[in-house]
């Protein structure tokens, strides 16, 4: 599936069906995360077009863009039928950590998952908040009882939303690099960041760097994480579509 993500976002925008309520009382829709599994009350509901509600807990972030979500769980809280909700036992249908800023849309029954990093793409290596992936992760097989249910899980990147680095930045960046590696300074999230952009700009040595920058510096669990991401991420810009 090659889709233009512009493209794809203004079919969603226009086919925007992404229903949040607030659900204090909605007595049948619970989260469930961890194990063993808790449960609480749901911060929102997402009701798709043939029913099924689907229960988030999470950070909701508000910005310009609109409501975007991290350390999300998203869970089977039932199908409606009028008036009457058929419930179903909160099996989850995914977790999203903290790491990852998400953003939800809806096209007809199929949930998008659109993956927001922070790269430093700006002029002056400034941190900015892109779409880098979605997943169209599922959709109603049957809409009709016994329901059924697939997940689709088919991931892209949008490699159009990354702004490359050109010779003269990829050239900044090892300067940066050396700076940092003669002062014995721990590697922080700017640095992974940069390494990153250059290895997918085309830097072969600056991808090595990357790789080996746990073995270089030291770095706090916060930097870590953020770094791990990136590696997860530079898999998948390896195993891009062309």
């Amino acid at each position: 599936m090659n889709i233009n993500f512009n493209l794809k976002k203004a079919i969603l925008a226009g086919a925007f069906l992404l229903i949040i309520v607030n659900c204090f009382g909605q007595y049948q829709c619970v989260c469930t995360f961890g194990n063993p599994k808790t449960t609480c009350i749901p911060d929102s509901i997402i009701e798709l077009t043939s029913g099924l509600e689907l229960a988030i807990c999470g950070n909701i972030i508000h910005t310009k863009a609109g409501i975007l979500f991290s350390d999300l769980s998203m869970t089977y809280c039932g199908i409606k039928i009028g008036n009457l909700v058929e419930e179903y036992n909160n099996e989850i249908l995914l977790y999203i950590n903290a790491t990852d800023t998400i953003q939800l849309t809806i096209d007809g029954d199929t949930l998008t998952l659109i993956k927001m990093k922070w790269l430093p793409i700006g002029e002056n290596f400034e941190f900015i908040l892109i779409p880098y992936s979605f997943t169209d992760y599922y959709r109603v097989v049957i809409d009709e009882p016994p329901y059924e249910f697939e997940s689709i899980m088919q991931t892209e990147l949008l490699k159009d939303n990354i702004k490359l680095y050109s010779d003269s930045k990829i050239q900044k960046v090892w300067h940066i690099y050396d700076e940092m590696k003669s002062s014995n300074s721990a590697a922080d999230k700017r640095l992974s960041g940069l390494l990153f952009m250059a290895a997918i700009s085309g830097s072969e040595d600056l991808e090595y760097k990357l790789r080996t920058l746990k073995d270089e510096f030291m770095m706090d669990n916060d930097t870590n994480l953020y770094y791990q991401n990136l590696m997860n991420l530079l898999a998948l810009w390896k195993n891009r579509k062309e």
